[in-house]
């Protein structure tokens, strides 16, 4: 009887043991664990708001570089309503730049549409402030929403996305071609229910350089110059005729130069420090999430965000730390973005 009560306490006093060593261990690697994640968090938010332009961290944000120039981050938001010809169809496409940002085709119905004598019909999205004497786009996209009649919605909407090497390219081009960088293909009453979101891709380095105006009225598409980002155009075919189908929502964010004697000046600071894991990260989102995401403005961030934890804790950040926590701290992060947890 004595043995099995010795064992008894014996067993206790181990078992105390283990848990306090447990409970050390864990007092050790929350913290740890938390700092981790809020410096991951810092990044990714960093990542997305040059990534997403539909993202509230997108507004003002600026591309992180060694330029040293002085610039300030502006953001152009505005709505398109898109009617119907007789024939129930709608072209247009959408142009990176400051000024002529969009333009309708001739006839929405011919293919190849043909924009060369569409002169007049381009114009500004955005009253652009006065005295920018150069500019850079950080992201832009649109989303695109149906406004037809729920029981009376028909057609199919094309949506692609195009990398021309000259914009002579696009005065003659197909808006229904599969010889795209990308493309979407969505019936109209889809739209009904949920709206589409259009990312354009930055094209290399062209993307991230600044640029004097490019305002231009007698030619807008040949006349201007290459932003280093994708084209969008969208056609819908077969909708009903002479009413609203369709509207966008266009989402520019700048980097804007300002004349040095401007009221204007007094605002600009410096471009940010530059961070290469934010640089690569912006690349290897698009990569995960590509151009089209259906739903609403927090899918689009629900999914940014994981791609760019998925990213930079197993990839950049993931071989700075050197850390096995990494992993864990990965899965965590995604979970917490599902859960709609983190900001």
């Amino acid at each position: 009887m004595k043995r099995k009560q010795t064992a008894r306490k014996s067993s206790k006093r181990t078992s105390k043991k283990s848990a306090k060593k447990v409970k050390a261990r864990d007092s050790l690697v929350q913290p740890a664990k938390s700092v981790m994640m809020a410096q991951v968090d810092s990044m990714v938010n960093k990542a997305c708001a040059v990534t997403n332009p539909f993202c509230p961290a997108a507004w003002g944000a600026r591309w992180p570089d060694n330029s040293m120039t002085r610039s300030v981050g502006w953001t152009g938001r505005t709505f398109q309503a898109h009617i119907a010809d007789a024939n129930g169809n709608i072209g247009y496409m959408f142009l990176p730049g400051m000024h002529n940002n969009g333009v309708s085709p001739v006839s929405p119905v011919a293919e190849p549409a043909d924009f060369v004598s569409a002169g007049s019909a381009y114009g500004d999205f955005f009253t652009i402030p006065s005295n920018v004497v150069r500019w850079r786009i950080t992201s832009w996209g649109i989303k695109i929403r149906s406004t037809a009649p729920k029981l009376t919605a028909q057609g199919m909407l094309r949506i692609r996305l195009f990398s021309p090497q000259s914009f002579t390219t696009l005065q003659s081009v197909s808006l229904e071609t599969f010889f795209a960088d990308s493309s979407f293909d969505v019936p109209l009453s889809r739209l009904i229910e949920q709206d589409v979101y259009v990312l354009s891709m930055p094209l290399g380095t062209d993307a991230r350089l600044f640029r004097p105006d490019d305002f231009d009225t007698v030619n807008p598409i040949v006349d201007r110059p290459n932003a280093g980002w994708q084209v969008i155009t969208m056609k819908l075919s077969g909708g009903t005729p002479s009413i609203q189908q369709l509207e966008t929502e266009v989402f520019y964010n700048y980097e804007f130069v300002f004349a040095d004697a401007s009221s204007s000046y007094a605002f600009a600071k410096p471009a940010p420090r530059d961070d290469p894991v934010t640089r690569s990260a912006n690349a290897g989102i698009f990569e995960k999430i590509g151009n089209f995401v259906e739903g609403g403005a927090n899918i689009v961030d629900r999914i940014t965000k994981s791609a760019a934890v998925k990213y930079l804790v197993g990839g950049a950040v993931g071989y700075l730390t050197k850390s096995p926590q990494a992993a864990l701290t990965a899965g965590s992060m995604v979970r917490s973005i599902q859960n709609g947890e983190v900001n």
